[in-house]
């Protein structure tokens, strides 16, 4: 999470977890108050994982921005 916030810049309101499953590596996004409010396909790598998780951060930062 640490990674997340240093790229960033601040804090993030939500917290993103990179975690390994039975098919492979996946990601979900929680809110502050816990609830999974988006989550991933399996990867195969945990880089991979990693790298869409940080895009989908960076998306949802701008969308926010934007309206």
């Amino acid at each position: 999470m640490n990674c997340f916030k240093r790229m960033l810049g601040f804090a993030p309101v939500v917290k993103i977890e990179v975690f390994q499953a039975l098919d492979g590596w996946r990601w979900r996004m929680r809110a502050r108050n816990g609830e999974i409010v988006a989550q991933s396909e399996a990867y195969t790598r945990r880089e991979s994982a990693v790298d869409t998780a940080t895009m989908f951060t960076k998306a949802s930062i701008v969308m926010e921005k934007s309206q």
